[in-house]
């Protein structure tokens, strides 16, 4: 009877994982320089809401070339995680501080969000034509990976309060760590929004910057943390090198995330970074600016 017991239940929680695959929603996105396939579920078996936010600027209008992809994994509900969403896209450098600024102009107190952003633009090369350069900025954990050559390569840093110096930085300025949380909340240490706690919940970001090589480096992969608490930086770019199309890439890493028993929300951006002499031939109907998409999902 036990093991009867055992099999039914076994049953019941593969009934439960196939439903939960089937909220899984997705969206591609083309240009003469991207491809890009997003993924998401909302993981009904353990979260009420969806609280991720996502955003594909393909073309930001800019005389030079610049395309702009971010997650915001939003806590305490997704306000905050959305008005970030309206935000990213007009700002870059002063954009943290400046974020924090509009959430406590909107008085939106008790919900926050983490994020990752990826800006790749073209800069200016004395030695010869523009080179393709990736700006990645992050606050918690959300995470953004570079696969060079099948490698992967953390373009992010995780602000967790397992850190260390994470820590050190949360007691210096009148917190504590309880139970391996901030003030015994918060797993992450950086966020925005959390303006209850903002003297240790600080949203400066950690910053990277990288040359891409056309002929190395493949794939960016942003993912929130609802996919790195159960898979790692290398199983992201395995998967990908597995899946050429990229919306059954970013799909199927949420698929995995969901198999490996992620509790969390779930969202997973994947951009192709094609070769700039070579247009993808997917891409021809789309060229013209206006008909880019601005926005990969609702804000």
């Amino acid at each position: 009877m036990k093991n009867m017991r055992s099999f039914v239940a076994a049953l019941a929680h593969k009934s439960l994982v196939h439903d939960a695959q089937c909220d899984t929603r997705s969206q591609t996105f083309q240009s003469e320089r991207y491809e890009v396939g997003v993924s998401w579920n909302p993981n009904r078996m353990h979260r009420a809401s969806m609280e991720d936010i996502h955003g594909c600027y393909l073309d930001l209008g800019t005389p030079r070339p610049q395309a702009l992809f971010f997650i915001n994994d939003g806590h305490s509900g997704d306000e905050v995680a959305r008005l970030v969403g309206q935000i990213l896209p007009k700002l870059f450098e002063p954009i943290f501080k400046q974020v924090d600024y509009e959430i406590a102009t909107a008085r939106i107190s008790e919900s926050g969000c983490t994020n990752a952003l990826c800006l790749i633009r073209d800069e200016l090369n004395d030695e010869g034509p523009p080179q393709k350069v990736v700006y990645a900025a992050n606050v918690g954990d959300t995470r953004a990976v570079l696969s060079c050559n099948g490698v992967a390569v953390r373009l992010t840093r995780d602000h967790k309060a397992t850190d260390a110096s994470e820590q050190a930085r949360v007691k210096k300025s009148g917190g504590a760590i309880e139970n391996g949380r901030v003030n015994g909340r918060y797993n992450i240490t950086r966020a925005f929004g959390d303006l209850q706690h903002k003297r240790q919940m600080i949203s400066v970001p950690h910053v990277s910057c990288a040359l891409l090589d056309e002929k190395e480096d493949t794939h960016i992969i942003l993912v929130c943390d609802g996919v790195t608490d159960v898979l790692g930086d290398q199983d992201l770019v395995d998967i990908v090198k597995c899946h050429p199309d990229v919306e059954q890439s970013s799909t199927t890493i949420v698929q995995h995330a969901l198999k490996s028993g992620t509790t969390d929300n779930i969202t997973c951006i994947v951009v192709k970074l094609l070769p700039t002499s070579v247009k993808s031939k997917a891409t021809e109907a789309v060229l013209d600016k206006q008909a880019l998409p601005r926005l990969s999902r609702a804000l």
